[in-house]
């Protein structure tokens, strides 16, 4: 009888790790269909605001004269170069302000470190609340 008993529990035993290992495996699905489902939204997203911004520009070239489009487009590409350069400066101030904390150490773990640390955690804690 108690092997019988025995018997039975290795199979619920070996039925639950099969349904353990079935949950896992549907779940990493579920995570990868999400993320492309994300990709995808954001690529819709993407080509939404391309389209509008094509007819803007059919429309003008529709309405207006080539004086007017040229001029748009040069205020166009004059405010992307300096967008491009704000970036840059950014990156470059974003650095210089890792490798300041860097310097300082606290409980053997320096401050840049610390400081991820707390950004991750504060965006785990945010992450469900946005989805």
């Amino acid at each position: 009888m108690i092997a019988a008993d025995e018997d039975r529990l290795e199979r619920v035993r070996d039925n639950i790790d099969a349904a353990e290992n079935e949950y896992v495996k549907y779940a990493d699905m579920i995570t990868d269909k999400k993320n492309k489902l994300e990709m995808l939204t954001s690529k819709e997203n993407e080509l939404v605001e391309r389209t509008k911004i094509a007819e803007n520009v059919y429309d003008m070239f529709r309405h207006g004269g080539d004086d007017d489009v040229r001029e748009k487009l040069i205020d166009v590409m004059y405010e992307n170069q300096r967008l491009q350069k704000e970036n840059k400066s950014l990156k470059e101030l974003l650095e210089k302000a890792y490798d300041f904390m860097k310097q300082f150490v606290i409980d053997g773990v320096n401050l840049l470190e610390k400081f991820m640390e707390s950004v991750r955690k504060v965006m785990e804690r945010l992450s469900p609340k946005t989805k």
